[in-house]
C-alpha cells in the first residue's frame, strides 16, 4: 500500500470489533445485576406492604390472617 493509505486493515477493523464485544458483554452483564437488584428492591417494598396491610388489619379486627382467602369469611363476619 502506498504511505498516504485512506482505508482500515483488517486487523484494526478486528481489534475493534472485539473491543466493542467485550465493553458489550461487560454492560450487558452489568444491566442483568442491575434489573436483578431492583426486583430485589421492589419485592422487599412489597413485602412490607402487606406487613403493613395484615398490622393494620390486626389492629381493626384483633386477628391476624392465615391466608388470602380468609380475607373475604373474615370481612363477611365483620
Amino acid at each position: 500500500m502506498s504511505p498516504n493509505k485512506k482505508a482500515f486493515t483488517l486487523i484494526e477493523v478486528l481489534a475493534a470489533v472485539l473491543i466493542i464485544g467485550i465493553l458489550a458483554a461487560v454492560a450487558i452483564a452489568q444491566h442483568k445485576k442491575a434489573v436483578l437488584r431492583s426486583r430485589v428492591a421492589n419485592t422487599i417494598i412489597m413485602t412490607k406492604s402487606l406487613e403493613n396491610a395484615d398490622n393494620l388489619f390486626y389492629l381493626r379486627t384483633g386477628i391476624y390472617v392465615a391466608a388470602a382467602s380468609d380475607i373475604n369469611s373474615l370481612e363477611r363476619r365483620l
